[in-house]
């Protein structure tokens, strides 16, 4: 389920990544001008090293100095540092929760009678500075216009905001309005494996990740566990891939010459004997067909395949015509892609023929774009087509450093992860064009990195990363679309009590904001809303909104009610049904005033009248007196 955020998290500028989070300050009542503390937090950002504190505001455009002299470009507010007149050295520091790729914002337009101050912006990561922009001069003649600044990464931290107005101009720092920032991904932890393990897949849908390899005198399949990251050793084999139909995994075991297919609960379902030392499996589940890559062919490796629901082998061994190298199936038209002797082959899943393709080594497939992504030469990535027949090349990029021979694709971020070989680090990349979008590095121990499996639904990046003495799986964290686990759910409390209304969910980064009522909750911007000194003004409906770059969720709506303990006074009338009766109460018995509350007939034999306004009373006495027929 997906709708607009009114904070404006989900936007998009022109030219810009599709992940970035817009904020641009609309979503509050300005006025003359508001603290900014809060509103930056819910998008992840703390104000900090502020020159003056509690100077950084949010202000409307037609308050600022009274009529309209700063003109948003995204109308009514903006966020400026005012600290009354025009002081020189002002400044303050946003830091970002999730390094930035990218950073773009928009200088408002000035009117031409306005003195605009000498300012910079200047992007960190960690201390370094990586870019900076601003204007060098005060402007007392023409005023400004609208000018878009970007700052680019990878890897931004902070963003310190610096001002001078010499005491002379109109304002001390830049009104700014409608910032782009484009996370980057992070590194979440590592934890040490077996050595030999050398292959990875993912199983999204059960959030666990299977390490194959050949260990030290055997075989091995590693099951990781996705939330807690605990290793269990499973089944046997040197490559792994998962069938997402059935949860079932594949292995191909070389020594004992066959594919071995597991259940999720990790039980063999089934042994298929292909012979030829098979040491690679890729399932291409919408076809319904196991492709099993060999070795043992006396330099014409073969290739099988295999039907992933009877099992039976659909074809005889496929000669690849060399030795086999890193092979790919493309799950949208069924083409398997392998490299035997570093020629880049296709297998046609109609006829079995293999022939030679126009371009490098496969290495990726996006089964969303159809495109794959081979490397040629090491170093340089090609971008293809992959619907027509042939293939078609679409973009050609050099990646200015050694591929290790592995891509791990995400459709849904549209992105790509290239690790270096006999390095440490990571290249994000887009898949759309290549473009460079964030470089990760990995421990200065680690030499070489491995294999690499994607999680997009998570946004997990999983990838095999080696050191001299020791094996690794990393665990990076890029974005992904936000999903609710847990919704929050309705409650009670009495008058005057504290309410706790909360959300988990999945995502990154997340960006919260609760509506009651349907209307934003100023400051309720985290997991958890909580509600203290609740009277009857705060009975109503809730619900929280969840966004990032992808869009946004909105949660189920949880209610919130009132209820109290209190002792109503009751006069149980034993009559028979249908005769009437006359309910009086009185304060006092010395001398009594009676009073009539009520005439009743008696529906119900003993019949009970209870007195609601009871609890009000200090004191009261109570008879029914039977009415004439």
């Amino acid at each position: 389920m997906r709708a607009a955020v009114a904070m404006g998290l989900v936007s998009v500028a022109a030219g810009l990544n599709a992940q970035s989070i817009y904020m641009n300050f609309d979503s509050v009542h300005a006025g003359a001008g508001m603290d900014a503390t809060t509103y930056l937090a819910s998008f992840g950002i703390t104000l900090t090293n502020v020159s003056n504190p509690g100077s950084v505001y949010i202000v409307s455009d037609t308050n600022f100095y009274g009529s309209g002299v700063v003109f948003a470009p995204s109308p009514p507010n903006f966020l400026i540092q005012s600290v009354g007149g025009s002081p020189p050295g002002v400044y303050y520091t946003m830091v970002f929760n999730a390094p930035l790729q990218s950073l773009s914002f928009t200088r408002c337009a000035i009117n031409g009678s306005t003195e605009t101050p000498i300012w910079t912006a200047t992007a960190y990561v960690g201390s370094t500075a990586v870019g900076s922009v601003g204007v060098c001069c005060i402007d007392s003649d023409t005023g400004q216009t609208n000018h878009v600044y970007t700052l680019n990464g990878p890897g931004i931290t902070s963003l310190t905001v610096t001002g001078n107005g010499e005491n002379s101009a109109a304002m001390a720092s830049a009104p700014l309005d409608d910032f782009y920032m484009t996370p980057g991904a992070v590194i979440v932890t590592n934890i040490s494996i077996h050595s030999g393990l050398g292959g990875v897949a993912v199983n999204p849908a059960l959030n666990k990740i299977y390490l194959s390899g050949s260990n030290p005198g055997a075989e091995q399949i590693v099951e990781v566990d996705g939330a807690t990251l605990s290793q269990t050793g499973v089944g046997t084999g040197t490559g792994v891939d998962v069938d997402p139909t059935n949860n079932n995994y594949w292995s191909a075991e070389v020594y004992s010459g066959s594919a071995t297919v597991w259940s999720s609960s990790n039980t063999m379902v089934t042994s298929i004997s292909l012979g030829d030392c098979p040491t690679g499996v890729n399932v291409d589940a919408p076809h319904r067909r196991a492709w099993v890559a060999a070795q043992c062919g006396g330099g014409n490796d073969p290739v099988y395949a295999v039907n992933a629901d009877t099992f039976a082998i659909e074809s005889s061994p496929i000669a690849s015509g060399g030795v086999q190298g890193p092979t790919q199936v493309n799950p949208v038209t069924d083409r398997l892609y392998i490299d035997p002797s570093g020629v880049s082959k296709r297998v046609n899943p109609s006829t079995f023929a293999v022939t030679i393709n126009k371009f490098g080594t496969v290495l990726g497939v996006n089964s969303k774009s159809n495109y794959l992504y081979a490397v040629t030469n090491g170093t340089t990535l090609q971008i293809i087509n992959g619907a027509p027949d042939p293939e078609v090349i679409l973009h050609t990029v050099p990646l200015g450093f050694d591929a290790s021979g592995y891509i791990g694709v995400n459709p849904a971020a549209k992105r790509i992860y290239v690790g270096a070989s006999g390095s440490n680090f990571v290249a994000v990349l887009s898949a759309t064009n290549g473009a460079l979008l964030d470089t990760v590095t990995l421990g200065s121990n680690i030499t070489s990195v491995g294999s690499i499996a994607v999680d997009a639904d998570r946004g997990r990046v999983y990838v095999l990363a080696y050191s001299a003495s020791s094996d690794y799986l990393y665990v990076l964290q890029d974005v992904a679309p936000p999903t609710i686990a847990s919704e929050p759910m309705s409650t009670t409390t009495s008058v005057g009590g504290t309410a706790t209304l909360s959300v988990a969910a999945t995502g990154y980064p997340l960006l919260y904001q609760w509506a009651f009522d349907g209307t934003n909750i100023a400051g309720a911007t985290s997991a958890t809303l909580t509600l203290t000194n609740v009277s009857a003004a705060n009975v109503g409906l809730y619900t929280v909104t969840i966004g990032n770059g992808f869009g946004s969720v909105t949660s189920q709506t949880a209610s919130l009610g009132l209820v109290s303990l209190e002792l109503f006074a009751g006069v149980v009338i034993d009559g028979p049904i249908g005769a009437q009766y006359s309910v009086q109460s009185t304060a006092s018995l010395n001398p009594p005033s009676w009073t009539t509350r009520t005439n009743v007939t008696l529906a119900t034999q003993p019949y009970i009248y209870i007195d609601y306004g009871s609890p009000t009373n200090s004191q009261q006495f109570y008879r029914a007196l039977p009415l004439a027929p």
